[in-house]
């Protein structure tokens, strides 16, 4: 199943596993599921490729394996990943 930059779509949930280069300070992802938008910020001031610190969905901070629920309700959500 492919990804970009460790974001992965997985039946009813959007999978995160975020790798980037370690210069990448900030950058975001936007994703359209149906007539839902999806923005993903992310940030590094650590400076690293790959793990993370903290991510949140709709600013509830999700725990164990990091997957965010994906439903065409046609609102916009944020994912917000903080890589350390």
């Amino acid at each position: 199943m492919a990804s970009l930059l460790g974001f992965r779509k997985r039946g009813a949930a959007l999978w995160l596993d975020p790798c980037n280069p370690p210069e990448w300070k900030d950058f975001e992802i936007t994703y359209r599921h149906g007539s839902t938008l999806c923005r993903m910020p992310v940030e590094n001031p650590k400076g690293v490729a790959r793990g993370d610190s903290e991510i949140s969905f709709d600013g509830t901070l999700l725990s164990g394996q990091a997957s965010a629920p994906m439903s065409d309700d046609g609102s916009e959500h944020r994912v917000h990943v903080v890589l350390g």
